[in-house]
């Protein structure tokens, strides 16, 4: 884990209407969570659901036991940019923080967060960030190749497989509770929905 600072950060707050990148983000001083999507800050909703919160411990623990020492698991908030082999991450214009992700490359992950793609992403939808979960964020996850995305729906108990191909996302399995799925990208990574949605 490296650790990566910027000893002439200036202390500001963010106007809603700019346009930003990374190194203004990790400049501001707040208390409030907030995701640059393409430059521009879309503060975090607040505190989610008790459903939301059961499904990310679930599911978290899930992916924890089946990548013990082999991949990091980290679950929100947890800064994530988005940028190619390339490219300078404080020059970055998204800066996401995704429910849970999976990262392989130990490279990537440093004090501020992961810098670079994860393996696997999984977005837990709430009303008030759905639009920007199927919308916005995952295409920035199909635009920098995140292999695998899971998007989860609690109140309809289903997870949805989406994998890379060509560069586009395509849903490879929808589940529901009662039934299981397997990884496309990690074969051995099997996971049962009734383990990861609460009883009612």
């Amino acid at each position: 884990m490296k650790n990566f600072e910027d000893k002439n950060q200036e202390v500001q707050e963010p106007d809603l209407t700019g346009t930003y990148t990374a190194r203004d983000y990790i400049s501001w001083k707040t208390d409030e969570l907030m995701e640059l999507i393409r430059g521009k800050v879309f503060k975090m909703a607040a505190a989610p659901s008790s459903d939301h919160q059961k499904v990310v411990m679930s599911l978290g623990t899930i992916l924890y036991l089946h990548f013990l020492k082999k991949c990091e698991v980290y679950s929100a908030p947890f800064d994530v940019y988005l940028i190619r082999s390339s490219e300078d991450w404080k020059s970055a214009k998204n800066v996401v923080q995704p429910d849970l992700c999976v990262i392989c490359d130990p490279e990537k992950i440093h004090l501020r967060g992961c810098i670079g793609v994860p393996d696997l992403v999984v977005e837990i939808l709430s009303p008030s960030t759905r639009l920007k979960d199927l919308g916005a964020k995952r295409d920035l996850y199909e635009e920098y190749g995140v292999k695998e995305f899971w998007i989860v729906h609690p109140q309809d108990a289903t997870l949805a497989v989406h994998v890379l191909e060509n560069g586009k996302y395509r849903i490879t399995s929808l589940v529901t509770k009662g039934q299981s799925f397997q990884s496309p990208t990690f074969p051995d990574l099997q996971v049962d929905l009734d383990a990861v949605f609460p009883d009612e």
